[in-house]
């Protein structure tokens, strides 16, 4: 599995545009890809913390779990996608920040939702953020 996430920085005046052109743009890009079995999980999330915060905008983090590379290439060769980068760009201020990877680890029957941030230790220990699916948040270890 491969994990993209993007961090989009756009204009406090453009807002209700960006948010329904991704609903009529992307979202299906994503339902396809589901459909095909190449996205395992996508969310658009506005974000409420930033370390990094851009006056005069609100910041979204894309974050998508393909189920493989192939996904993230299929994606962003996609016709709709490429589409609606195009029209995203007139919305943002600044260049995106994109960041990717291998999945280390991922939530399951027991957690529902999975920080973006593990942290590992030389003995191979993962540490990680999560909400329980029962209800409850934590910070949680995992060892080889």
């Amino acid at each position: 599995m491969e994990t993209v996430t993007v961090v989009l920085n756009v204009k406090t005046e453009h807002v209700e545009a960006f948010e329904a052109g991704f609903r009529e743009h992307e979202l299906p890009v994503w339902q396809d890809l589901r459909d095909r079995g190449l996205i395992e999980r996508a969310t658009l999330n506005r974000l409420d913390i930033s370390s990094l915060p851009v006056e005069g905008t609100t910041q979204y983090l894309i974050a998508v779990i393909f189920t493989s590379g192939e996904g993230h290439h299929v994606h962003d060769h996609h016709p709709g996608f490429k589409a609606w980068n195009e029209i995203a760009d007139a919305y943002q201020s600044g260049e995106p920040l994109a960041f990717g990877g291998e999945t280390i680890a991922e939530t399951g029957d027991v957690f529902e939702t999975l920080a973006f941030f593990p942290s590992a230790n030389d003995s191979g220990t993962v540490g990680f953020a999560a909400t329980l699916r029962a209800g409850g948040e934590g910070i949680f270890t995992v060892g080889e």
